[in-house]
């Protein structure tokens, strides 16, 4: 299944079929298809445990970032006196300790994380090797070895970043918006509102830019399996 794809794109490369720069779009359309990771979910049940625990640490962490913003509320709205120095201490003894929670947690969500994303690709790249043992001989004649290399060193490092980089970082990312915008709506509605119409504005140029990297990296990926 997995190396089948290759030896189909290139058939169609041939005399009677589509030019490299027809078959190019449909490739960065599957490309930017999310749904073939689902078939990572095996993966991830079978080392449940460490998913489960970067998932803990994933929202620990996320709930310790935003804890940190109570005390200088406090401090801010007149709940804790400047000239009191008991409560001053008090309030930086909370602050101190929510810090060293989200330490805490960050370093074992990065732990885990990375730790399920090299289980993920060694499991995946045995079960890939398997599967080209087991091709029809004739298969290689049509199959280029750039094709092979690409499925075995690039595309496995893209699935590994993606499992312990991108996926856990976008989770807590959306968590800690999610629970920044709550207590903003709940402190000031009105700075809210005004945020919400700055943050398309400066979030439009980067996508525009990551979608031009994307593409180039498409297309590098693509000149690395003709070699």
């Amino acid at each position: 299944m997995v190396m089948n794809e290759p030896s189909q794109r290139q058939d169609n490369s041939g005399p009677g079929g589509p030019s490299r720069h027809e078959t190019a779009d449909p490739w960065r359309i599957e490309a930017q298809d999310m749904r073939p990771l689902a078939r990572l979910w095996p993966l991830l049940v079978r080392h449940w445990p460490d998913t489960v625990l970067g998932l803990v640490f994933l929202f620990l962490s996320s709930a310790a970032l935003l804890a940190l913003t109570f005390g200088p509320q406090m401090v801010i709205n007149g709940t804790v006196k400047l000239h009191d120095r008991a409560a001053l201490e008090h309030v930086f003894l909370i602050l101190g300790a929510l810090a060293g929670a989200l330490a805490v947690t960050t370093g074992a969500r990065l732990y885990f994380t990375y730790k399920l994303g090299e289980r993920i690709i060694a499991d995946l790249r045995q079960d890939v090797f398997l599967h080209i043992l087991g091709l029809d001989m004739g298969h290689f004649r049509r199959l280029k070895s750039g094709e092979v290399l690409s499925r075995l060193t690039t595309d496995m490092t893209i699935v590994e970043s993606t499992v312990g980089i991108i996926l856990p970082g976008a989770l807590r990312n959306v968590l800690t918006l999610s629970g920044a915008l709550i207590l903003m709506v709940l402190v000031s509605p009105n700075i809210t509102g005004l945020i919400l119409v700055l943050i398309p504005l400066l979030l439009t140029p980067l996508f525009l830019v990551g979608r031009r990297i994307q593409r180039l990296s498409v297309r590098a990926q693509d000149r690395f399996a003709e070699a």
